[in-house]
């Protein structure tokens, strides 16, 4: 929260971007058998956008090219492609 409150962001904003950020980290760990060393993550905050840069060693993965396996189910990856 402090990097939110540091860069004057809205607080609906900040706990979107927290929810994403948590949610890619899990994943990555979840999805690499949990032999991830670590996470790197870049914040750019632009006029009217932020970008998030996340970069880790484990297996390449997209998430705006992922398709549901059926629609209307509700999957982790559907709430981060919502908030790309």
């Amino acid at each position: 929260m402090v990097f939110a409150t540091e860069n004057n962001l809205d607080p609906k904003i900040a706990m979107i971007i927290g929810m994403s950020v948590e949610e890619m980290a899990i994943n990555t760990i979840q999805y690499n058998d949990n032999k991830i060393d670590g996470i790197d993550i870049f914040f750019k905050i632009g006029e009217n956008n932020i970008t998030i840069a996340f970069k880790d060693p484990g297996i390449e993965f997209d998430p705006s090219n992922y398709i549901t396996k059926e629609e209307g189910s509700f999957e982790n990856i559907e709430v981060l492609q919502k908030n790309s």
